[in-house]
C-alpha cells in the first residue's frame, strides 16, 4: 500500500507522520523523529460490556409495544444454509489480540522549510500537478500550494482561483476546456515507499468546521496499483 492525504481548507494544517512495521530499521526515517517514537505497540481495543436487561421488564416492553402496534404476520420461515464446516469447540476470546512490539521503518517530521514536494523532487512524497475529476471535485491540484512552514508545519492551502484545463466531455465524446474555480493539494507516496502491513499513525490539523460543509481533509492508504485521481488504474471504482 502507499500512502496519500489532502487537507483541503482555507485555513492552515499540520501534519506529522510515521510509519511501524514488523521489519528492520531503513534509511526511510527522519533523523529528527524522537526516540520514544521508534517502537510502538497494538492498541488492546475490547468492546463495552452491556448490561442485561430485566426479563420482566423485557415482557412489559413487548406488551407495550403490542398494545400501540396492529399484530403483523411474520413471513414464513426458510431453511438456513448448511455450514461448511464444524465450529471450534473452544472459540477464542474477542477481540484476538496478540502483544507484540513493532519497529519504526518510516517516518517524516516535516519539519525542514522550503522542501520540494513537486514531481521528481522529494524521495518520499509527490505532490500533484492534475485536476482531480474525482467525485465532481471543484479544486485542481498544484504543488504551488503546500509547503513547509519557518515553523516547521507541512501546509496544504486551499484557495479560490480559476485553473484552465483541458478535460474530456462524456457525453459529447470530446475533448473540452473545463475552469476550476479552486486550488488545493495533494501529496503521494505512490510508487515510493510502499508496504503489506503494521501500524500507522499521524498527527494531523484538520481545517473547517464539523457543521460547515464543503471541506474533504483526508489522509488514506490505497494499494500501490491504484493511484488517486488516476481512475483507469482502479477501473473507475473509488
Amino acid at each position: 500500500m502507499a500512502m496519500g492525504f489532502k487537507l483541503s481548507s482555507t485555513a492552515r494544517a499540520l501534519l506529522g507522520l510515521w510509519l511501524t512495521a514488523t521489519v528492520g530499521r531503513a534509511d526511510w526515517i527522519d533523523p529528527d523523529t524522537p526516540y520514544d517514537a521508534m517502537t510502538t505497540t497494538p492498541l488492546n481495543v475490547k468492546p463495552p460490556k452491556l448490561e442485561k436487561q430485566n426479563k420482566k421488564d423485557d415482557d412489559d416492553d413487548d406488551k407495550k409495544s403490542r398494545r400501540r402496534h396492529p399484530e403483523t404476520k411474520s413471513p414464513a420461515p426458510t431453511a438456513s444454509p448448511v455450514p461448511s464446516a464444524v465450529p471450534s469447540s473452544t472459540p477464542s476470546a474477542y477481540p484476538t489480540f496478540n502483544p507484540k512490539t513493532f519497529e519504526l521503518v518510516f517516518s517524516d517530521e516535516f519539519n525542514t522549510p522550503g522542501r520540494e514536494f513537486r514531481d521528481g523532487g522529494d524521495p518520499r512524497w509527490t505532490a500533484l500537478d492534475k485536476n482531480d475529476y474525482t467525485n465532481d471535485a471543484l479544486h485542481y491540484y498544484s504543488p504551488n500550494n503546500v509547503e513547509i512552514d519557518d515553523d516547521g508545519y507541512l501546509v496544504i492551502k486551499t484557495e479560490a482561483e480559476d485553473t484552465d484545463i483541458i478535460g474530456f466531455d462524456d457525453v459529447e465524446q470530446k475533448k473540452t476546456t473545463v475552469t476550476k474555480h479552486f486550488r488545493s493539494a495533494m501529496l503521494q507516496s505512490w510508487n515510493k515507499f510502499c508496504f503489506t502491513g503494521g501500524i500507522i499513525e499521524a498527527e494531523v490539523q484538520l481545517p473547517g468546521k464539523a457543521r460547515i460543509g464543503g471541506l474533504w481533509p483526508a489522509l488514506w492508504l490505497l494499494g500501490n496499483l491504484a493511484r488517486h485521481t488516476y481512475v483507469g488504474s482502479s477501473e473507475h471504482i473509488w
